[in-house]
């Protein structure tokens, strides 16, 4: 790719925000984004940003260098299509974990950028320690990939369909399920008046611990000492709630389970 880079970013979610904010401080980059309806944060962020706003495919510059395509997952194959480049050199890359390279179609240099991280646009991201998770139709759309993604972080990992999935499904375990769990306390602390904000401490020496260490090393509470009488206490405080209370055996009987595998 050339030294200044021409980079489209179709779509104007969580991720799409991150990208377009950490390419704006990126001087040599010649950036525009793309989205099928008018946003007042967006033309907002494009103003602050210096770079433009389009609302249709068909008004996309044709001959950038690299185009991002960060929409759901159904609308990746769909968007890709509508593309018509003049840059023969192009590369379209889509950002999903959970979709496969080939989802990309009629383009001559394609595959992905996957970062291995969760995105809301009110958070600050650590792009040099997030993973980005690379893949491509070739080695050449692989190096440009590669290159381009080194924007934003040292750890660039090449990883295929297969593999990102795996990374995926592990990712939604460990954050989107963990933060589910948060929700749960969270409104379960708010209805007796107590504050979820006690819990960061903890929460925040959980995931210190796991930094150094395999997690099975790391467990610790009632169901790691089957500790049953305390086990009881909270099945009590649950009873008027079948599904939290399931869901507290669920996860008891996993840790208990979980001891008995040997490393």
């Amino acid at each position: 790719m050339t030294e200044k880079l021409n980079v489209a970013i179709i779509g104007s979610g969580n991720l799409a925000w991150h990208l377009a904010k950490h390419l704006s401080l990126i001087k040599k980059n010649n950036l525009i984004v793309a989205n099928y309806r008018k946003n007042k944060s967006l033309q907002q962020f494009a103003k602050i940003n210096h770079c433009k706003v389009v609302y249709s495919l068909k008004k996309l510059p044709s001959d950038f260098d690299i185009y991002i395509i960060c929409v759901s997952d159904s609308a990746i194959k769909n968007v890709s299509q509508q593309l018509n480049l003049s840059n023969k050199n192009a590369v379209v890359v889509h950002t999903s974990g959970a979709m496969p390279v080939s989802e990309i179609i009629k383009q001559n240099n394609y595959g992905v950028m996957y970062p291995l991280q969760s995105f809301s646009k009110n958070t600050i991201i650590n792009w040099n320690e997030t993973p980005i998770l690379i893949d491509a139709n070739s080695s050449y759309s692989k190096n440009q990939i590669k290159n381009f993604s080194k924007n934003f972080s040292k750890n660039i990992i090449k990883a295929n369909d297969v593999e990102r999935l795996n990374y995926h499904l592990n990712a939604v375990i460990v954050n989107n399920f963990t933060n589910a769990l948060f929700v749960l306390a969270e409104k379960n602390l708010s209805k007796k008046g107590l504050q979820f904000k006690n819990l960061l401490p903890l929460i925040n020496q959980t995931v210190l611990k796991i930094k150094n260490n395999n997690p099975i090393k790391t467990q610790t509470g009632p169901a790691k000492r089957n500790d049953v009488n305390t086990i009881n206490k909270h099945l009590l405080l649950l009873n008027k709630n079948k599904n939290q209370s399931n869901l507290y055996k669920q996860f008891s009987k996993l840790i208990q389970e979980q001891q008995h595998v040997k490393l």
